[in-house]
């Protein structure tokens, strides 16, 4: 079956895991995009359309033998071009080091919280740095002259984007079910004017082994930033969407195929009085009446799971939870079974007309 088929009429996030593998995200143009190289095709898709339409390839003229430059005068004006660049883009580098904050602050935690829980709490949106000199990731727990902590810490990662990522997916929540206040987490801020501490001079052994921690570390970034991208996007995805369930019975679709449509509105109704919606799913083939919504925010769909648990939607009491990201919900695919729906739909409208005659 040709890829267009398969895919035509489903949201990149549905895809079935075996078409999945072939699907990634182009920042430039900001549209996921699906890739089969055993049969050269290659579809995006369109949101607006909410299609899956074929990418057109732009290739380049080919080079003429005329427009070769070899002369010994250009490649060494070029040379000295690149090295220029390269030297420039050092500084540039320099400057970013000096500048980039790593480090969050994180407030109205739990006084009984321990270093291990906040280590593996934080830890599963980046690397954290760590203390090279005794191997422990760099959780600073403020306590008060007695010794007792204070409820608030700074944590320091290894990449910004990680701070940004746990600020997103973590203020405003409950690091425990039980606990009474959810915590805050923001930026770290610092007083520029600080002192710096003076630079200790250690011995050729404690140098090696600061090299050798240091090789680790970098062993540690480069094996994670592999799949940080993907993972971050599935995380922040799988955080602002929610299932819920109990919303319609399979013979209640089959008696009226436009209640699909009016189920879907009546939650994205219900939901966007929470925070903006972003996407709603109907899956017509769950016995448990499964519509999954995805929000902009991960703290709105928490707050939708708060306030849209345990009511009632159709005479039905509701169940909302977030998507474990790896269940695959089934609903009808393909034009076959959108041609179906359709023809049901158009004669119920002509059963409802007849009827009112």
């Amino acid at each position: 079956m040709p890829l267009i088929e398969e895919i035509q009429n489903t949201l990149p996030e549905d895809l079935p895991q075996n078409l999945a593998t072939y699907l990634f995200f182009d920042k430039v143009r900001a549209r996921w995009v699906i890739e089969n190289p055993e049969e050269k095709e290659c579809f995006e898709f369109n949101p607006i359309l909410e299609r899956w339409v074929p990418v057109i390839q732009d290739y380049l003229p080919e080079k003429r033998p005329h427009d070769e430059v070899t002369t010994s005068e250009y490649l060494k004006r070029e040379k000295r071009q690149r090295l220029d660049e390269l030297k420039q883009e050092k500084e540039e580098l320099k400057q970013f080091r000096r500048n980039r904050n790593t480090c969050i602050y994180v407030s109205q935690i739990p006084q009984d919280i321990t270093y291990e829980e906040l280590e593996a709490v934080f830890g599963k949106y980046g690397v954290l740095a760590q203390d090279l000199r005794t191997g422990s990731s760099k959780i600073k727990m403020y306590k008060d002259d007695g010794g007792r902590f204070k409820g608030d810490c700074l944590i320091e990662y290894l990449k910004e984007e990680s701070c940004d990522l746990a600020i997103e997916l973590l203020d405003e929540t409950k690091l425990r079910p039980a606990d009474e206040l959810p915590i805050r987490v923001s930026k770290a801020e610092f007083n520029n004017k600080a002192e710096q501490k003076p630079r200790v001079k250690m011995k050729t052994k404690e140098r090696l082994q600061l090299k050798k921690k240091i090789e680790q570390i970098h062993k540690k970034v480069n094996d994670w930033s592999d799949t940080e991208e993907e993972d971050e996007t599935r995380r922040s995805r799988e955080e602002k969407t929610l299932i819920f369930k109990h919303c319609f019975t399979l013979k209640e679709l089959e008696n009226d195929p436009g209640a699909i449509l009016d189920i879907k509105e009546d939650i994205r109704e219900g939901c966007e009085e929470i925070g903006e919606v972003t996407n709603v799913v109907l899956y017509d083939l769950e016995e448990e009446g499964i519509v999954s919504v995805r929000f902009k925010s991960a703290v709105a769909a928490n707050n939708c799971i708060s306030k849209m648990n345990g009511r009632y939607f159709g005479g039905r009491r509701l169940q909302v939870e977030k998507y474990d990201g790896v269940t695959r919900y089934k609903k009808s695919t393909g034009d076959a079974a959108e041609g179906d729906r359709l023809d049901r739909f158009a004669q119920w409208v002509e059963g409802q007309s007849i009827d009112r005659q």
